[in-house]
């Protein structure tokens, strides 16, 4: 199992869709599930949902489950992880099968608390083809769980890598030389966002959007100095509502 954590806006989401993309272009996809915030379902749900999709992408799995399900029904309504393992222990197959948790840290502390000690206690039930890699914020009692399982469970800070800069002006001057906007908005200028964003993926991606908004009447150049002046700085706490504020601004204009 490895995770990746970090604060809000670094990117955490864009590297698990990136890695699932290239995943299925190997065909060590499994399955991919992102936890919403505002949706009030029971995190045991993901269970049947990546239990699904693995079926999909598995047939010996959807068979191996299928025989579960008609001998023991009532595993669809207890907060296990059965329907994984399972079915998992009867597949032939070697190859990597990876399942992609994305945004652990939406799920309420009190409802994530047992899905993360089971998911923890019953990972060692899979066969040792299957990995999990998981997302989240650096919340307290996650981390807990990082460093009580630190013998087997990788992990990484997306706030202490030092590629990050150097990842992120790639991928501005990428997509704007994609949306062909490099005549309107300088290569330097892209290093600048880069520069600016910091470790705050979320926020560069979200002004090379505007920038290249070509369904606007704004001047580049003034958008791009108004978000210098919204650059993400360690005490706010919400990085992106300042931007959006001036987006809908630019847009009335």
């Amino acid at each position: 199992m490895f995770l990746l954590h970090g604060a809000a806006g670094t990117g955490k989401s864009a590297i698990t869709h990136t890695i699932g993309m290239k995943l299925k272009d190997l065909n060590y996809f499994g399955a991919f599930f992102a936890f919403k915030w505002n949706l009030a379902a029971d995190p045991f749900q993901a269970v049947q949902a990546i239990a699904h999709e693995l079926g999909k992408h598995i047939p010996e799995f959807k068979k191996a489950l299928v025989n579960i399900l008609e001998k023991d029904s009532d595993i669809l309504h207890d907060p296990n992880i059965e329907e994984l393992t399972g079915p998992a222990k009867d597949i032939n197959q070697s190859s990597p099968v990876v399942i992609i948790l994305d945004a652990l840290d939406e799920i309420e502390e009190e409802r994530r608390r047992g899905f993360i000690t089971l998911l923890m206690d019953k990972k060692h039930d899979l066969p040792n083809n299957f990995y999990i890699f998981v997302t989240s914020r650096s919340e307290q009692d996650i981390m807990k769980h990082v460093n009580k399982h630190a013998n087997w469970l990788d992990a990484m800070n997306m706030d202490k890598l030092d590629e990050t800069t150097e990842d992120i002006s790639k991928y501005v001057l990428g997509y704007i030389t994609k949306e062909e906007k490099v005549e309107e908005i300088k290569e330097a200028q892209c290093k600048h966002i880069a520069e600016k964003a910091g470790n705050y993926f979320q926020w560069a991606a979200t002004g090379c959007r505007e920038l290249c908004d070509k369904k606007g009447g704004v001047d580049p150049n003034y958008l791009f100095d108004q978000l210098m002046e919204l650059a993400p700085k360690n005490e706010h706490k919400y990085l992106l509502d300042e931007m959006y504020k001036l987006i809908q601004s630019a847009q009335k204009l």
